[in-house]
């Protein structure tokens, strides 16, 4: 098969089994008859980083074609076109790489890059191990014994190539913005808060790589009294990782809650009024971060425990939890981003149901407000011209009083004038002086004659005295 093709069988093997091509090789050899486990321990101890072995076998061809899967880059120092593996003797094996690189920048390595990792420095050493090693073979003209002296000294060298082979040799990494837990941080440096999210969220993208680079990519963001911090932490745990980094500054910089403290307010965080289900979940997964960064929850229960609080923490849209069926999703939980997208584009359905009924209610609104206005419009002020206005020199004619002239009236007989009481006339134009006692006697009259015979007596004379 051709170096062409072995590589894209190669990088077609490697998708079938959702492996980066990047963190494999492809190896040919000869037939052999020997069980997988033995091949995969000789090739082991080729490479140290070695994570995994796949194996076929191609009979039109008599060769074996293994797939070696690494932790992460796969190494590039002391590997060319063919290696040799002692397996029943010694085997030579045709060595295919399966990453696609960038003819322009092949065969760079910038030694910058190496010094900053510290590699020049383990090349240094393991190089003045193997001189002392073969010093001591000469002065005892024997060959080395494995002793605890020369095991260290043998394993210094595979540590090497696992050191290279997990170095990014490209510089073309987003960096990630500085912190140094100042009061008063600098222009170009972040909060807490802000800089420990945006480093959890490289390190998701970082798996790839070795744990050494990613501690050198955490020193580098720091600057003093952080990095003192880290400083600290090396002296006191020399094989600290990576997470122990974040861990000692979240213990330095983060929360002082206690993590019994931190697991009660995660539980005891619920939606306020007026807020967004959305805004609720952003605000718990705050709050959840912290929780799993120190320990208390592991990232695989997280998905769970972040849904159940959610849907315990509801308190203002808990028509939401029916529409996305959410306690049904308790055995196999949504993941945080999986969850905000359903979240929101429950929002969005629930505010276009909302609006579909806001025209007619702002229509019934508009004809209430005009009829209010015809009701209470205001006095329309009567402008004046200056001509109808006299003015102080014009004299004023004055009119006499008129009295208003008598309604008639159909028969006025029956008319009594209340100041002289004499019939056919009122009072108003009456002449004659005041005399109460004929009105009250008119009135007596009148009176009893509506209801008698208008002599004083009752019409069926049936009054009885009193």
């Amino acid at each position: 098969m051709a170096a062409n093709s072995l590589k894209e069988f190669g990088q077609e093997w490697c998708k079938e089994e959702g492996i980066t091509a990047d963190n494999a090789l492809l190896l040919v050899t000869p037939t052999m008859a020997m069980p997988d486990e033995v091949f995969a321990l000789a090739i082991s101890d080729r490479f140290p980083t070695l994570s995994g072995v796949l194996r076929k076998n191609e009979p039109t061809n008599n060769e074996t074609l293994i797939l070696c899967m690494f932790e992460g880059a796969s190494p590039i120092v002391g590997v060319g076109r063919e290696i040799h593996i002692s397996v029943d003797g010694d085997t030579v094996c045709q060595v295919v790489r399966l990453e696609d690189r960038d003819p322009s920048k092949e065969g760079r390595v910038n030694i910058k890059d190496l010094k900053d990792s510290g590699l020049v420095d383990e090349w240094k050493k393991a190089k003045e191990a193997a001189l002392l090693k073969e010093e001591v073979s000469k002065k005892e003209n024997v060959s080395p014994s494995p002793s605890p002296a020369t095991n260290n000294l043998d394993r210094e060298v595979p540590s090497l190539s696992a050191s290279l082979s997990r170095c990014a040799l490209t510089t073309n990494y987003r960096k990630l913005r500085c912190f140094s837990g100042a009061r008063n941080p600098a222009r170009d440096e972040d909060t807490y808060p802000l800089w420990i999210e945006h480093v959890e969220g490289q390190m998701d993208e970082w798996q790839d790589l070795g744990d050494g680079e990613r501690r050198k990519r955490i020193r580098e963001a720091l600057r003093p009294p952080a990095s003192s911090i880290i400083s600290d932490l090396r002296r006191e745990l020399p094989h600290a990782d990576s997470y122990e980094y974040l861990k000692a500054l979240d213990l330095a910089y983060g929360d002082t809650n206690t993590d019994d403290e931190l697991f009660v307010k995660f539980h005891n965080t619920t939606q306020l009024e007026g807020e967004r289900p959305s805004e609720y979940l952003s605000r718990l997964q705050e709050i959840l971060r912290q929780v799993v960064r120190r320990g208390v929850v592991k990232p695989t229960d997280s998905n769970q425990v972040r849904l159940k609080q959610f849907i315990r923490g509801i308190l203002y849209n808990e028509m939401l939890l029916i529409n996305l069926q959410l306690r049904d999703k308790l055995s196999h939980p949504p993941s945080f981003l999986q969850l905000l997208s359903s979240v929101r584009k429950q929002e969005e359905e629930d505010s276009m149901k909302a609006s579909l009924t806001q025209p007619r209610q702002r229509v019934d609104a508009g004809k209430r407000a005009a009829a209010h206005n015809r009701v209470e419009a205001p006095v329309q002020p009567v402008q004046i011209s200056r001509t109808s206005i006299p003015s102080e020199s014009t004299p004023i004619q004055q009119t006499p009083h008129r009295p208003p002239p008598p309604r008639p009236h159909g028969n006025t007989s029956e008319v009594i004038c209340f100041k002289c009481g004499e019939v056919g006339h009122i009072s108003r134009i009456c002449n004659s002086p005041a005399a109460p006692e004929a009105i009250n006697k008119k009135l007596i009259q009148f009176i009893l004659g509506k209801q008698g015979n208008a002599k004083g007596r009752l019409v069926r004379g049936d009054q009885e005295s009193t």
